[in-house]
């Protein structure tokens, strides 16, 4: 869910702001605000999840879940922004 979202505000803020480069809109300033919160709580759940014991109820288990979702979520987002950068 996280990954189809966080590219929204940035290509909205281009069809608004249009693309220029040489100043920063306050449009392009939100929409970067946006995608940063929703990118934090990307990374965020899977921790609280991990924390109260909702992905496994082996201690040991749940440090090497965690770790898995948190490379997954780095590898995903890096796609996203790679691929929405060249929109």
């Amino acid at each position: 869910m996280f990954y189809f979202m966080s590219p929204i505000p940035i290509v909205i803020a281009r069809r608004v702001a249009g693309d220029v480069d040489s100043t920063s809109t306050a449009c392009k300033e939100l929409a970067l605000f946006f995608t940063t919160g929703i990118v934090v709580s990307a990374f965020g759940l899977p921790i609280v999840l991990a924390n109260v014991g909702a992905v496994s109820d082996v201690p040991d288990e749940r440090i090497v879940v965690l770790l898995l979702l948190l490379m997954r979520d780095t590898v995903a987002h890096a796609v996203v922004m790679h691929i929405t950068s060249k929109v």
